[in-house]
Order: structure tokens, then sequence, then C-alpha cells
């Protein structure tokens, strides 16, 4: 009876297995996806999962250990400073294997092997809009650090000009719609390039209309000083004057 009894064996030495292994869990700890057989996946996957559960209890001793089976500093620092702290929460389940074609000569079945990072990535967006939690700031996350108001220091600018952006349509877009309702179709006749237009029209007549009020006021003032000028002759020299005395002393 072989009940419980599986071995891993693959053709190879006991000593050449554990090495295969650790190489494989090393690489996927530092690349984040292999490609190899779907047997090596599956075990490569219970020993990576094994080497994630040390990693979330974050001791001395169980980092020992993982130096240990896997025999690379750099691997088990990583696995244990970031790959560990993204699956608090999680209860296993830390890896997934995506199966492939077959492979050209011996029809060995590929796959890819990788940690499960997408999901959570999702589930921490989902967290963030629905207000339940806040995400970290990190490369791995792609998101953006926020003040205590919730706005990025660099999104403010952006918002300003948006902003004043926005109030310059709003502006020309209530202007078109008040000539819209004159008009016998309605505002929902116009398209948004045809608002436009029509904003940029509407400004040319206004400055036009102010040049001709501007002339026909000063013709107005022209004409006005002539006809005073008509009416109200210039008064007499003292010449005549004194020549008029004369004249009615003598009559």
């Amino acid at each position: 009876m072989r009940h419980r009894k599986r071995i891993f064996k693959i053709g190879r030495r006991p000593d050449h297995v554990r090495s295969l292994l650790a190489n494989q869990v090393c690489s996927l700890i530092i690349e984040g996806r292999i490609y190899t057989t779907l047997a090596k996946a599956k075990e490569v996957k219970r020993f990576a999962e094994k080497m994630v559960t040390l990693g979330k209890r974050e001791s001395l001793h169980h980092r020992r250990r993982a130096i240990s089976k896997l025999h690379q500093v750099d691997a088990v620092r990583k696995l244990f400073d970031e790959i560990a702290p993204k699956y608090t929460e999680r209860d296993g389940g830390y890896t997934r294997i995506i199966k492939l074609r077959q492979r050209r000569g011996d029809a060995a079945p590929m796959c890819y092997l990788e940690f499960v990072e997408q999901e959570l990535k999702k589930n921490q967006i989902k967290k963030s809009k629905s207000g339940k939690g806040k995400p970290v700031a990190t490369k791995e996350n792609n998101v953006e650090v926020t003040d205590e108001t919730g706005e990025s220091p660099a999104g403010t600018q952006k918002q300003d000009a948006r902003k004043s952006s926005k109030s310059d349509q709003v502006d020309a877009e209530k202007f078109i719609d008040a000539e819209n309702e004159n008009s016998p179709r309605g505002s929902d006749t116009t398209s948004k390039s045809d608002k436009v237009k029509l904003s940029s029209e509407k400004k040319a007549v206004d400055s036009f209309v102010k040049v001709s009020k501007e002339t026909e006021q000063n013709k107005t003032e022209t004409e006005s000083l002539k006809d005073s000028d008509t009416e109200h002759p210039e008064s007499d020299s003292a010449e005549e004057k004194s020549q008029k005395a004369d004249d009615r002393k003598k009559d």
C-alpha cells in the first residue's frame, strides 16, 4: 500500500531534485513568473507556498529556515520584505498555474507559474473607490501619494486648470443656449462644434458693433458742432458795431 507516499523523482537523484526546486522557487521570487513543465510547476507551487507562509511569520528563526531551504540570501530578503506582506490577509493560494501548449519534441505540457498579484491590485483599487481602505503608495501598486485632504499635490494644479477651462466653456454654452431658445429649432439641434463656432462669431460681432457705435458717436458730435456754427454765427466786430451806432444817431 502506497497511501500518502508521493515522491517527486522525475528521473533525478534526491540532491538534484532539492537543488532544482530551490532554484525554481528563487527564480519565481525574483522574476515573479517562470516558464516550465506542468509536472515541475505543481511541485514548485507546493514548495513556494510553504516559503511564503514562513515569510508571513517574520522572525529570525523563520528567515534562517528559509535560507537553509533556498540557499540564496537575496531571494529570501525579497520574500520576507516585499512578497510575503502582500498576502497577510490570504490563507494559501499565493500562486497559480496557467497551462499552455505542448512542447515540440517530447510533447511535454508547458505552463506559466506566477504569483497572484494582479487580483490583489484590483481588490486594492476597489477598496479605495468604496472608501473602506486607502491604497498604499508603492511602485508596484502604481498609486499616487495623497495629502490628508485626499488630493495629490500634483493633481491640484491640474484641477485648477480644468476648472478654469470648464468655466469658459460654461459661459459660452450659456450664451449659445440663450440664442438657441430664441431660434425655432431649439438648443438640441446644435452640436458642440457648432456651439464653439457660434461663440467665436458672437465675439467678432460684438467687437464690430462697438467700433460702429464709436464711429456713429463721432459723426453726431461733428454734425452738432456744424449746426451750432450755422445757427449761432460769430458776433459782429467792434468797427461794425460803431458804424451801426452812428447810423442810428443820424436817423
